[in-house]
């Protein structure tokens, strides 16, 4: 390699002595580039101009390529060129037409009737005629490109089952919503859709119910498309289980007036069996007393036939009364026995409907209500709250590896923790299969976190053992706190949001909403 160098060397000084060139170092490093070239040899000297060239971009590269640029002198003579042709056409400052073709564009842009980009629309128009400095519009740059990178306008896909195809038009949309046949279709099947749960909704035993239910009959019946809204949804399955339970009591309170009914009806047996007895004592004494007073034989003999006969009655109408009687106490008791059963099924119907069976936490159902409870707390005592989301991690895994005795088995241990590990006024439901919820009253992001991860821990330290198996579980956690969110129903779902974002991130970690 240096004996090719040395010629190539030589060849650039005989060039240069041929041509009658004065060896100056650009001259002498254009030839020794050239000749090196012609004997294959590659200098890494020889590649920098054209390694400076390719860092522009396209526009420039173009613009070069066009003139006969052969040193690196004429490339930096090139570029001050460029930048003083540059500089002499802005000034250095935005142009006024510059700035009225922008105050254009974003007159157009509050047009659109979008509320982020007319805000930011109006913040940009008012920096402009500030004489904003290179800072602001770098920070303006950054949000336009934020709003860009984060606006999301997948919700009208949802005008696709209207005929609406095309969604860069505005007027486009509303003329095909205007006249779309589908809408009306729609709001027919909303119509019979209300009507029917209005119809479920109607008392089957108390009648305490008429002004709420008629307070959401008129709501439905005005705008049946409500249906789809979560908020009416939650309202509906509020009023269903209000319904419930106030038919529950009003069934108790109706059994137990029966069976106090039927205590009276015993009790006026026993005293009237008790009369009787009495009124025979008495006509017995009558006769006792006509016996003493009793003069001839043929008056003994009379009043002997008389107590015969008022003996024989007695003995009948006794013998038919005690027949009568238990028949009564019979019927009495089978009925009294079937009054417990009742109250026994419906306090264990109850209990079923308020605990899960394996691992005695709340119910979903039984959580929809607490939940109504706690979101009262909120909206009436400003009681904060957040919604704790778990789920156990690989838990389909675990089923199949050992068994769903096994599942069981740490459902059930897992809701014991929960249970230990929460307050008293705290809310812990089975939310269905592997998922449990957490509504903690009185209580910050910050703590929610705190008590959240004290859970994960407590599961995943523990050793399950299960017949001759020996294993660890996680659980995974999403919060949201319901300061950040606009309903308990919003806060259940960034909660599960969070929940997946938990899984995402590898599982057997917490995941909160962030502000």
């Amino acid at each position: 390699m240096a004996t090719l160098l040395g010629e190539v060397i030589k060849d650039t000084i005989k060039e240069a002595a041929l041509n009658k060139i004065t060896l100056t170092p650009e001259n002498y490093a254009q030839l020794f580039c050239k000749v090196a070239a012609s004997k294959g040899v590659s200098s890494p000297e020889c590649q920098k101009l054209q390694g400076y060239i390719s860092r522009l971009n396209e526009h420039l590269q173009n613009e070069i390529s066009r003139m006969p640029m052969r040193t690196e002198s004429e490339f930096i003579a090139y570029l001050i060129s460029r930048l003083n042709r540059a500089s002499s056409e802005s000034g250095g400052k935005i142009t006024p037409d510059l700035i009225s073709l922008n105050k254009s564009i974003l007159n157009s842009i509050k047009l659109l009737r979008n509320k982020d980009a007319t805000d930011l629309a109006s913040r940009t128009m008012s920096t402009l005629e500030s004489n904003p400095s290179d800072t602001n519009l770098k920070i303006l740059r950054e949000k336009w490109q934020s709003f860009i990178a984060n606006y999301d306008d997948s919700y009208i896909d949802d005008l696709k089952k209207y005929g609406v195809n095309k969604s860069d038009d505005l007027k486009g949309i509303i003329d095909a919503l205007m006249s779309s046949n589908i809408e009306i279709s729609g709001s027919k099947d909303y119509y019979l859709i209300a009507e029917l749960i209005l119809h479920s909704l109607l008392p089957s035993i108390t009648p305490k119910m008429d002004d709420e239910l008629e307070s959401l009959s008129k709501r439905l019946r005005d705008m049946p498309e409500l249906i789809e809204n979560a908020n009416m949804q939650g309202d509906i399955k509020n009023l269903i289980n209000k319904r419930i339970g106030l038919d529950r009591n009003e069934f108790e309170s109706k059994i137990s007036g029966l069976d106090k009914i039927l205590v009276d009806i015993e009790n006026e047996l026993e005293a009237y069996s008790k009369k009787l007895g009495l009124e025979q004592n008495n006509k017995l004494g009558d006769i006792r007393k006509e016996l003493e007073d009793l003069g001839g034989s043929s008056e003994y003999k009379n009043v002997k036939n008389k107590l015969e006969n008022v003996a024989n009655s007695i003995s009948t109408n006794l013998r038919d009364f005690e027949v009568k009687l238990n028949d009564s106490k019979r019927a009495i008791k089978s009925l009294k026995d079937q009054i417990r059963e009742l109250q026994v099924q419906l306090e264990k119907s109850a209990k079923e409907a308020q605990n899960d069976f394996l691992t005695g936490l709340y119910t979903k159902r039984a959580l929809e209500a607490q939940l109504n409870r706690v979101e009262e707390d909120y909206i009436n005592k400003d009681i904060e709250y957040c919604i704790c989301f778990f789920d156990i991690d690989h838990f389909k895994h675990i089923n199949d590896t050992y068994g769903h005795s096994a599942g069981d088995v740490i459902l059930a241990k897992i809701g014991g923790i929960l249970h230990k590990m929460s307050r008293q006024i705290d809310v812990v439901a089975r939310y269905g299969g592997e998922e449990f919820v957490a509504i903690l009253p009185l209580c910050d992001l910050k703590q929610a976190q705190k008590y959240a991860n004290e859970i994960l821990h407590n599961v995943h330290s523990y050793e399950f053992v299960y017949k001759q198996s020996k294993f660890n579980v996680s659980i995974s956690c999403g919060i949201a706190s319901r300061t950040q969110t606009k309903s308990r129903i919003s806060c259940m779902e960034k909660a599960d949001e969070m929940l997946y974002a938990a899984k995402k991130a590898g599982r057997n970690c917490v995941k909160v909403l962030e502000s």
